[in-house]
């Protein structure tokens, strides 16, 4: 809590016990409780979930994936069966499939938390009156 009393001729704001503040030195924003609370709400949001580490370590398994069975379909001897190199290219068709799609995932999480934190920016530089 603030409280605002004059000392020495100049207005300093007591913060708590042991922090008082000239508005000379930092200016100051009042936010109610009530904007508080929204606010620390919606950097929770922000902040980012499980869900980002398990998009990456799905790309890791489709990337790894793809590139052994690669590696593996290129160093094959010429005369293996071809239905074997037809499950191989399968393999790494599947892994490229699922390292691109878990990337998409990622980045595109990743933008939305970019969005709501520019969000955020915007309020408390309306809150302060500055010009963004």
């Amino acid at each position: 809590m603030t409280t605002s009393t004059s000392e020495q001729g100049s207005k300093v704001v007591r913060v708590n016990h042991t922090v008082s503040i000239m508005p000379s030195q930092e200016l100051g924003v009042t936010l109610t409780e009530r904007e508080y609370k929204h606010y620390i709400e919606r950097l929770d949001g922000c902040k980012p979930h499980g869900w980002s580490d398990l998009w990456l370590a799905a790309a890791g398994i489709g990337g790894g994936l793809s590139g052994a069975a690669l590696v593996t379909a290129i160093a094959l001897p010429p005369d293996t069966p071809a239905a074997e190199k037809s499950i191989l290219w399968m393999l790494i068709l599947l892994g490229a499939v699922i390292l691109v799609l878990c990337l998409i995932a990622y980045f595109s999480q990743r933008s939305h938390y970019a969005k709501e934190i520019d969000d955020l920016k915007k309020d408390f530089q309306m809150q302060i009156g500055s010009p963004g």
